[in-house]
């Protein structure tokens, strides 16, 4: 595993909060990645392995090969905090999709389990949160057979990848069910790029 980061990644379509929540705590010194999770070796494997299972996921909508590394990162923020976070950039559709063109947006039935504290929290949880929201509309609209269109309007014009064209969300792998179960081992998902998938063990 590679104990080192990349800074600068801007989400070009969600709404990014431009600061760091108020709670993250300042560390002078933090273990290295070998320190930190060597006491965990199956709950990073498993880790891994979800977050390898999102971005294989995300392939369909344009997000390219499943990336070879997995880089962590020990503590501090994610690299860009932001509210409507997606795995990766290529997951934009599906956003616009499920919260505009197919009219979810505003919706109170954010799934089973969910608390309404998870709706005020800090900054892992806050993405955690979304990434459970777009895995509860996900599957809600798969039930419902949406179909991707083509193009769709959202301030502009929009064409999702013509692969996934015409099929539902039922015909496609969801990429927010491993991103929840990552989330579940404890670690947090920050992005899938092509030269990693980066992930954080809070401390």
């Amino acid at each position: 595993m590679d104990n080192e980061w990349s800074e600068g990644w801007t989400c070009p379509d969600c709404a990014c909060e431009g600061k760091v929540a108020e709670e993250t705590p300042v560390v002078e010194r933090l273990p290295s990645a070998e320190a930190a999770l060597g006491s965990d070796p199956e709950g990073v494997l498993r880790a891994e392995a979800a977050a390898r299972d999102c971005a294989e996921a995300m392939e369909p909508w344009g997000a390219g090969p499943v990336p070879e590394k997995v880089i962590w990162r020990v503590g501090g923020p994610l690299s860009q905090p932001m509210r409507a976070a997606m795995p990766h950039e290529a997951g934009s559709h599906i956003r616009k999709l499920l919260f505009h063109a197919w009219g979810y947006r505003g919706r109170s039935d954010y799934g089973p389990g969910l608390s309404e504290s998870l709706r005020r929290p800090g900054m892992f949880l806050s993405r955690a949160f979304w990434h459970a929201q777009l895995d509860w509309l996900w599957r809600l609209a798969a039930g419902e057979g949406h179909v991707i269109p083509a193009s769709y309007q959202y301030v502009g014009e929009h064409r999702p990848p013509e692969r996934v064209v015409g099929l539902t969300l039922g015909d496609l792998p969801n990429p927010f069910a491993p991103a929840v179960d990552l989330w579940a081992t404890g670690y947090v998902l920050d992005k899938i790029e092509p030269a990693g998938i980066r992930l954080i063990a809070p401390y």
